[in-house]
């Protein structure tokens, strides 16, 4: 007897329910099992999660020298970010090596022209602001001005670009247009991201012996955290829309 679509969707539903009952599937969720664990358990745990960050740092940095620098950054970035992502919303089984490698496969060619993108907007943009800096005219300060301004809108899009490709896998047009949207709709997180990075980069300055281990596991960690509280943000407004439909 073959079961209905409705029941498998219930079943499915059911099985879902349960998974999250028993397994926490973000870091917060981890966090707050953690509290009612013994100090084995959560050193264990950290541990934990320095090898793992440690492990994809030296992914990033073999497989950006793969790809002579250049060419091989950005999708080694690109991978970075899916393998942290699935780890921050709790999934864990699968091969580390094997889904870098087929995210830097697959997204060699898509993450090198969104990077390259990226990376002549900021140079533009930082000779616009030399440039402009160059004279005390009252036109050249107001385009200095506009320039900095940009360059902040730069920022926020700089941060974001990486978590919403990994998580929603959009063209290019709409990764540029998404990844503008969600960082304008939470400002106050966008300034986190900025702000966190930049203490990490801070941290990675003093301490430079870090970097091959955390230098950019770290970053794309917090970036990652910080984009899943939007994103879960996003789908609640939606869900949320989708009630008052029905209604």
């Amino acid at each position: 007897m073959h079961e209905t679509p409705a029941g498998t969707a219930s079943q499915a539903n059911f099985e879902e329910q349960q998974r999250r009952l028993t397994v926490p599937n973000t870091i917060m969720e981890r966090i707050d099992v953690l509290k009612g664990t013994n100090f084995k358990g959560k050193l264990f745990v950290l541990f934990e999660w320095i090898t793992r960050m440690a492990y994809v740092n030296v992914l990033w940095i073999v497989f950006t020298v793969l790809g002579l620098v250049i060419l091989g950054l950005f999708p080694a970035t690109s991978a970075m970010f899916v393998l942290i992502r699935r780890w921050v919303r709790g999934e864990d089984d699968f091969s580390v090596f094997s889904l870098f490698w087929k995210t830097y496969k697959n997204d060699f060619w898509k993450a090198n022209a969104f990077g390259w993108i990226m990376a002549g907007l900021g140079i533009i943009l930082y000779l616009d602001y030399i440039f402009f800096s160059s004279s005390d005219t009252t036109l050249f300060f107001l385009l200095k001005s506009f320039t900095i301004m940009l360059l902040f809108v730069y920022g926020l899009i700089l941060v974001m670009i990486f978590p919403v490709f990994a998580h929603y896998k959009l063209t290019l047009i709409h990764l540029f247009r998404n990844t503008i949207f969600i960082a304008m709709l939470h400002p106050l997180k966008s300034l986190t991201a900025i702000s966190g990075i930049t203490f990490i980069g801070f941290v990675m300055f003093l301490l430079p012996t870090l970097f091959p281990f955390f230098g950019g596991s770290l970053s794309a960690l917090f970036l990652t955290w910080v984009a899943q509280m939007m994103f879960r943000k996003i789908d609640e407004r939606q869900e949320e829309g989708l009630k008052m439909d029905d209604k």
